[in-house]
């Protein structure tokens, strides 16, 4: 799936031939700001997809019930617990409208 090609691209990518600092995700690979997981490597993502096992389905959860608290004037802070167990994160969409009322 574009999932799997996704993970592929990311785990065999070189980062060692950009330009700027490299940091660790969370997934404890080398990421770039500038460049992300760095240059993509056809032939390692060819070696590694002979033995890749698929990535699980997709699975969406939706949060709907956030807690709002003013901190400051017009300033918010939004936190919604999620409890289960996450084996793969690959995608945060957070949507929000904001109303800024005319005398501020």
């Amino acid at each position: 799936t574009w999932r799997d090609v996704q993970y592929l691209i990311a785990y065999t990518a070189n980062p060692h031939l950009t330009a700027g600092p490299l940091t660790r995700n969370g997934a404890g690979l080398a990421v770039s700001r500038q460049y992300g997981f760095g240059v993509m490597d056809a032939e390692a993502m060819v070696t590694r997809a002979r033995q890749w096992i698929n990535v699980p389905p997709w699975i969406e959860h939706h949060i709907t019930n956030v807690s709002q608290q003013e901190i400051a004037g017009v300033t918010y802070s939004a936190t919604a617990n999620y409890t289960a167990d996450i084996h793969y994160l690959e995608h945060v969409i957070v949507k929000m409208s904001v109303a800024i009322p005319k005398n501020h």
